[in-house]
């Protein structure tokens, strides 16, 4: 063997040891989409680490009514420029029965041979305030109309996308536009802007101090509509960048 040769190959040694062993327990990066219902059974992809050889996926507390199935597994698509080890390379399809009578929020376990995750919370959204993101919404003359009170579920599905929503706001009113995006495992770098029905800018927000997910705060200065616009602040996108966007008043 030639010097150089056994030089990369003590190099590639050394750099496994730093590496250490790879840990064969699962682990949750994240639920697509990131809330289920209650009183409705939902499909929701679950994504992170060896998922793809899982036991069991079960909730961390029992709740009457309630019950997970799991549909498949398998290995997981890994969004653009993202790290597997963070949002995972597995995946596992399972269905939430959920009672109409449900807390705020559960918890998910995944179980394998070689032990367990911690558990990954759920918010449990109800249906009479939820949302769905709907396209084409990438424009002002588009915009989804919303009231306070309510939670959009939606995503910024491909680089680019905007998602732009409609307040009917009334003049020293104080809305509070929330994003829950990364905080829950999602790949979305979330940016807020509000404008008026001048298209002048009123406001915006991104990150906040503790995460990625920016909260913005407004004290409307006139009577009429509003707009809301949700984007990646890189401009990606993609069927992992998903939120949820609470709008208070």
């Amino acid at each position: 063997m030639s010097k150089v040769a056994l030089a990369v190959l003590l190099l590639c040694s050394v750099q496994e040891e730093k590496k250490g062993p790879v840990d064969p327990k699962p682990r949750i990066s994240m639920a697509i989409p990131l809330g289920v219902v209650p009183g409705t059974t939902s499909k929701i992809t679950v994504r992170g680490l060896n998922l793809d050889n899982l036991t069991e996926l079960k909730l961390s507390e029992p709740i009457e009514g309630a019950t997970v199935t799991i549909k498949s597994k398998g290995k997981a698509e890994i969004p653009k420029e993202t790290e597997p080890a963070l949002y995972g390379d597995t995946k596992v399809d399972v269905e939430i029965k959920m009672p109409a009578e449900a807390p705020e929020k559960i918890a998910l376990v995944a179980v394998n041979a070689a032990g367990q995750t911690a558990p990954h919370e759920l918010p449990v959204l109800a249906k009479e305030k939820l949302v769905l993101e709907k396209e084409p919404n990438g424009g002002f003359a588009t915009a989804q109309p919303v009231e306070a009170g309510q939670t959009v579920q939606g995503s910024v599905s491909q680089a680019l996308d905007v998602d732009v929503f409609k307040i009917i706001g009334k003049k020293g009113e104080t809305w509070v536009f929330e994003v829950e995006a990364q905080r829950r495992g999602s790949v979305l770098d979330a940016m807020l802007t509000l404008h008026d029905a001048a298209s002048h800018l009123v406001a915006s927000a991104d990150d906040a101090q503790t995460s990625r997910d920016p909260v913005l705060r407004v004290t409307l200065p006139a009577d009429g509509p509003y707009y809301v616009t949700l984007m990646d602040a890189p401009n990606g996108g993609g069927s992992s960048h998903v939120y949820l966007l609470r709008v208070t008043k």
